[in-house]
Order: structure tokens, then sequence, then C-alpha cells
């Protein structure tokens, strides 16, 4: 377990952690980090839990910790957040994304163990993935009944017990987004 909260970390290069590869906790809490380099995490093939909140992260586009149970992601400025795919499912149950800056529904891998995600106090008005632009956020009722994008992200969500989109810009929900959420 390694703690590096209230310290003045602004960025993470690649090979820090070179030498703790059985690390299985890291705490980067309330620090000034913007940059992760890819493969700055990579030695850490043991790592379950990862805090990042409070820092001024604005953009995760290929996250790829496919061992992580944990990721606390809140308190951000994060407007992005993407996940690589192949290489096996991902083992997180917990992921907080929330206070960031969210317009959308995040895009999930096709093989996850999401147990709870929140994504709170963010700005999400669309439940499809990957929907960037306010202009997309205006539908009929009759879209929404056919959202398909939503429909499949819904329906990879099947062990979520807690699912927090509260304090969030939500004006419609698709029809049938909860159905297959029957851990709900």
């Amino acid at each position: 377990v390694l703690h590096l909260p209230r310290n003045r970390l602004s960025q993470l290069p690649v090979g820090i952690f070179q030498g703790s590869p059985q690390l299985t906790e890291l705490d980067l809490s309330n620090n000034y980090i913007m940059d992760i380099e890819e493969g700055a995490f990579e030695a850490l093939r043991e790592l379950a839990v990862l805090n990042l909140a409070l820092n001024s992260l604005h953009c995760l586009s290929s996250f790829s910790l496919r061992q992580l149970q944990v990721l606390n992601l809140s308190h951000n400025a994060l407007e992005l957040f993407g996940w690589e795919e192949g290489r096996g499912p991902y083992l997180l149950q917990v992921l907080d994304l929330s206070h960031n800056r969210l317009l959308s529904f995040p895009q999930l891998p096709a093989a996850h163990r999401l147990v709870h995600l929140n994504l709170s106090h963010n700005s999400i008005t669309s439940l499809d993935p990957g929907s960037h632009h306010p202009a997309q956020f205006v539908l009929r009722y009759e879209e929404m009944v056919s959202f398909s994008t939503s429909l499949s992200t819904a329906a990879s969500l099947t062990r979520l017990a807690e699912l927090d989109l509260s304090y969030n810009c939500l004006q419609l929900l698709p029809l049938l987004f909860f159905r297959a959420m029957s851990s709900l």
C-alpha cells in the first residue's frame, strides 16, 4: 500500500512505479495530476485499488488496468473516459466518476464486472455513450424507444447493484434502458 495524497504531483511518467510490482493499493488523491503518461501503471500488475480523486485530469482515453477492482476518479475535470478493448475482461467492480464534466454516459468495455457506478454531479444529458454534442441530445420519444447504443450499454450492466446519476442534466430516459439491470 502506498499513500501519496495531498502532495504537489502534477504528472506520472512511464516507469515511475517500476520498482513496486507487488503494490496492491495506490492513493494519489488530492494532488495536481494533469498528465498520466501511457504505461505509467504498467508495472503494477497486482494493483487492485487506485484513488486519483481530487486531481486535474481532463481525459483518460485508453484506460487499460484490467486487474483493478476499485477506481476513484471523482472530483477531476474529466470530459472523456475511455477503455482499451480486447485481452480479456476488466475486474473493476467500483467506478467513481462523480463530480466531473462528463456530458454522456461513459462507453463501457464489453467485458466488465461493475457493481457500483457513480456518475453523479456531472453534466450528463444523454445515456447514449459517446454523445458529446448537445444537439445530439434533443430526441423525440420514438427515437428514445429505439436507442440501440443505450440499450446495448444497459445490457452490459447486469451486475450493477448501484447506479448514481443524481445531479446531472438528464431530460429523457430511454424506455428500456434499465430493463437488463436486474441487480438494481
